[in-house]
């Protein structure tokens, strides 16, 4: 366990990144009446900007459900910018776990 923690502490301050600028409470939701939700889970994954791109097209919102390191670290800067791009175009981001 030791090995793990200077490696952890290595890589978060390696990375620097500006802070999102934060939202108001979203109000909740607990019945969907009309539609339906799409969801993407575990990323952000080779896929993400491409399913940016279509919802921003389309004018749809979608929620990413990322994780810290499952197909590459959270905090790359291809991660960083690619979640910094779905926030700013008003998507939710949203998470499950480390990995």
């Amino acid at each position: 366990m030791l090995a793990v923690i200077p490696f952890f502490l290595i890589a978060a301050t390696s990375v620097v990144a500006a802070p999102f600028e934060k939202r108001g409470m979203q109000e909740l939701v607990y019945q969907c009446n009309s539609g339906f939700s799409y969801t993407w889970d575990d990323g952000p994954h080779i896929h993400h900007h491409d399913i940016n791109t279509a919802f921003n097209e389309a004018g749809g919102k979608t929620t990413f459900y990322l994780n810290g390191n499952n197909y590459g670290c959270i905090y790359s800067e291809d991660n960083v910018n690619a979640i910094r791009e779905s926030y700013l175009a008003g998507h939710q981001i949203a998470h499950h776990t480390w990995r």
